[in-house]
């Protein structure tokens, strides 16, 4: 949770700077930065694939964990 806080503000204050820094002037620049914002968003995607896939793989842990502790008290004390 406290990471998708984390990279929600990053993300927003990249859009804020990106939004004000946008020189229409010089369009190789803002070629740039729209290269830079892209390459920032596919980061976060990959940042957060890996963060679901993590957390999926430790709840999967927990829950096959706290299955077989069950299954032996059980076992045990039947």
């Amino acid at each position: 949770m406290m990471m998708m806080m984390m990279m929600m503000v990053v993300v927003l204050r990249v859009a804020c700077n990106y939004k004000d820094n946008i020189d229409f002037t010089s369009f190789r620049v803002v070629n740039i930065r729209l290269e830079a914002a892209a390459v920032a968003v596919v980061v976060l995607v990959l940042i957060l694939v890996v963060v679901v896939v993590v957390v999926e793989v430790v709840v999967v842990v927990v829950v096959v964990v706290v299955v077989v502790v069950v299954v032996v008290v059980v076992v045990v004390m039947g």
